[in-house]
């Protein structure tokens, strides 16, 4: 499995650039466009360690095929707001080309709540896909939209790390988030 985000969004970056300033006693804006790249990098490196969506936007996520007959489809990253669309290859037997189908909402089932979030056919097996590598793709969004301030206090210590530490590797004891296993 893996996922990207989707391209052309804004991320809103649960640290503000003022308030990452603040922390450090900066007033001058000579580093501003620095420390803005570092507040993204400290998101995405908090978010790799702890198994979670910091900053809320829409991803898809590639598959293997469905699983089998019962077992969940397991969405990454936590939290989960939406299930968008759930696509498989199929083969257009007029063309013999392979065409991304979408499964209907109403034949599947979301336990969003779930950490993570799992996807389950509501009766009877998934679709059958054509068999190649990443046959199945899950666009979906994700993120909480207001993290804990602890979290966000955690995300500007690694900013900080990396502002005053360029170019030495972030250990991963820095990140405090509480990393989610996938089972």
């Amino acid at each position: 499995m893996s996922f990207q985000t989707v391209s052309g969004q804004t991320i809103t970056e649960p640290v503000t650039l003022e308030a990452l300033k603040a922390r450090l006693k900066l007033t001058s804006t000579a580093d501003d466009l620095q420390l803005t790249g570092i507040i993204t990098a400290a998101r995405e490196f908090a978010e790799r360690v702890s198994n979670r969506c910091l900053a809320p936007r829409q991803l898809i996520s590639y598959r293997d095929g469905f699983p089998p007959p019962y077992e969940p489809i397991v969405l990454p990253l936590p939290l989960l707001v939406s299930v968008d669309l759930v696509e498989y290859l199929t083969v257009d037997p007029t063309t013999d080309v392979d065409t991304w189908t979408t499964w209907d909402a109403s034949e599947y089932r979301v336990a969003a709540h779930n950490v993570p979030a799992a996807l389950t056919a509501k009766i009877g097996p998934y679709p059958c896909p054509v068999r190649t590598p990443g046959n199945v793709r899950v666009t979906f969004t994700a993120g909480a939209g207001d993290i804990p301030q602890h979290w966000q206090l955690n995300i500007q210590d690694i900013a900080i790390f990396m502002y005053e530490n360029a170019g030495v590797v972030v250990p991963t004891t820095l990140c405090n988030i509480p990393r989610i296993y996938h089972f």
